[in-house]
């Protein structure tokens, strides 16, 4: 019975270690995913902020003419 106990451990064990190493993938994808949405973010907050800009002396230009 003990050897049956010390087998079952060590299966749970490797599975354990198995679904741990997975999870540390998923993980690590996901941060991945998260950092490139974030340079999305910034970039887009960027070029956002270079178009009002541009847009804002394009209508200062209008009101002029």
């Amino acid at each position: 019975m003990r050897e049956n106990l010390v087998l079952s451990q060590q299966d749970a064990d490797m599975k354990h270690a198995a679904d741990e190493a997975e999870c540390d993938a998923e993980i690590y994808g996901y941060n991945r995913r998260i950092d490139f949405a974030s340079n999305e973010i910034t970039e887009s907050s960027n070029e956002i902020s270079a178009l009002s800009a541009t847009r804002a002396f394009l209508e200062g230009e209008i009101e002029s003419k």
